[in-house]
């Protein structure tokens, strides 16, 4: 049963975190404008936004890669903790000095939370450290 859903949480996180370095490393403008936000057109900002799309990207492609290599699913379990509870910290920071973001990235904000919140417990878990990963 920890198999399962360990494989779950991979799979959703690894498709999400994939799905959003796509998006910001290759159509940053449409990503931004979902959430009321335009870009623009220099070069110094659309670098700083494709650049962690691009990692958001391959972060992503290791954790669905651990759905077939079970030796990687410790980390990327890691991988989905660190990469959803970072994003989660940096909107509440936001959210403490600069408002409420759009609906839209609340929702994100709540996916990111339940992310992070599996991974840490699926990897404090001690029946997870000792079937999960094959």
């Amino acid at each position: 049963m920890k198999r399962a859903i360990t494989m779950t949480v991979c799979a959703v996180s690894g498709a999400v975190i994939t799905g959003v370095g796509l998006g910001l490393l290759f159509w940053p403008h449409s990503m931004h404008a979902a959430n009321g936000i335009a870009l623009g057109g220099e070069a110094g900002l659309l670098s700083e936004t494709r650049a962690p799309g691009g990692f958001l990207l391959l972060v992503g492609a290791f954790i669905l890669a651990s759905l077939v290599r079970p030796a990687w699913r410790y980390a990327a379990l890691v991988a989905t903790g660190l990469v959803n509870g970072g994003w989660a910290a940096g909107r509440l920071v936001s959210a403490a000095f600069d408002g409420l973001p759009p609906q839209a990235l609340l929702a994100a904000f709540t996916i990111e939370v339940t992310l992070a919140g599996l991974a840490v417990g699926l990897l404090a878990a001690p029946v997870v450290r000792k079937e999960a990963w094959s």
